[in-house]
């Protein structure tokens, strides 16, 4: 589908869907819409969707549907905050599930099944603006961290390089996280060493410090039940690294029941921004994507910065 730019554009009835064809769905996706009468975009390379985003607004489009996994979503996002504040005004957002995990879309009550998820977009008139947390120039909308998070997700990736590797990924769906997390911690993860929250040293290492904007990702990380997406508060949750392999397993089973809060391991800050200082290099994930690597992390909120149909 071309666009064509016009000096008078008349606001389109319909929503457009912009598609990842990698996406776990994508095939059964472009099939199920194709017999329909939506605009369907396929956009794969993240330096082009700022432009692909701006020309669909000057086409006139004001809901556009992002169909994939959160790590689309997330290209979405930081090609979203790109642009100029006039044109992010126009635009409502909406997530249609087709990746694994699904945060966002699980987070604002879509179905899993994709066809579902649409109708249910197109019929509600409500909206939602949520917030959105920047880190180091990056933006993301559900959640992510330090340590074990971002270990688990290279991990994963590099298993679904291989053809094999990338079907047993789709068999295991989300599971796959709490899988690869528990390999690691049994082959001797190491942790984060030596951090400063607000420059502020801690005293023990940590598995891992998330930050995130809802309560969950991963479908079973309930790391920071308190969190809501438009509070304008971003929700830190540290947990300590234990002294042996079995402390760590249980301290992650506890996470997946919301049983770590009142857990002596596990810290928890609310914040409008926070800066976390690292002494070794590390990789920061957020929404399943890697988004900066280094030894500072500033992250601020962006109180609802993203419209979403909700």
């Amino acid at each position: 589908m071309r666009f064509h730019r016009r000096s008078l554009v008349k606001a389109q009835p319909k929503p457009i869907i912009l598609l990842n064809p990698e996406a776990y769905r994508a095939q059964k996706t472009k099939v199920t819409f194709s017999s329909k009468d939506v605009p369907l975009m396929v956009s794969v390379a993240q330096e082009g969707l700022t432009g692909l985003v701006k020309d669909i607004v000057s086409d006139g489009f004001r809901e556009i549907y992002i169909c994939g996994g959160d790590g689309f979503t997330n290209n979405y996002l930081n090609a979203y905050m790109n642009l100029p504040l006039s044109e992010r005004q126009l635009i409502t957002s909406g997530i249609i599930p087709g990746g694994c995990a699904n945060d966002l879309a699980r987070e604002l009550g879509q179905p899993d099944d994709h066809e579902a998820a649409y109708h249910r977009l197109r019929a509600l008139q409500s909206t939602k603006k949520i917030d959105v947390i920047r880190m180091n120039g990056r933006y993301f909308a559900t959640g992510g961290g330090l340590g074990l998070p971002t270990e688990t997700v290279e991990r994963i990736r590099s298993f679904k390089q291989s053809m094999i590797g990338n079907r047993v990924a789709h068999v295991l769906n989300h599971s796959i996280y709490t899988l690869f997390a528990g390999g690691l911690m049994v082959g001797g993860y190491q942790g984060v060493p030596a951090y400063a929250i607000d420059g502020i040293p801690a005293n023990d290492d940590a598995m891992l410090i998330s930050v995130h904007n809802q309560p969950c990702i991963g479908k079973h990380l309930h790391l920071t039940p308190r969190a809501r997406n438009d509070d304008g508060l971003l929700d830190v949750c540290i947990i300590k690294k234990n002294n042996s392999i079995l402390g760590d397993i249980s301290a992650l089973l506890d996470v997946q029941e919301a049983r770590h809060q009142k857990k002596a391991y596990a810290q928890f800050l609310q914040k409008q921004s926070v800066r976390i200082e690292t002494r070794d290099q590390c990789s920061f994930m957020g929404d399943g994507e890697i988004l900066a690597s280094g030894t500072i992390f500033q992250f601020d909120v962006i109180p609802g910065a993203l419209r979403v149909k909700y």
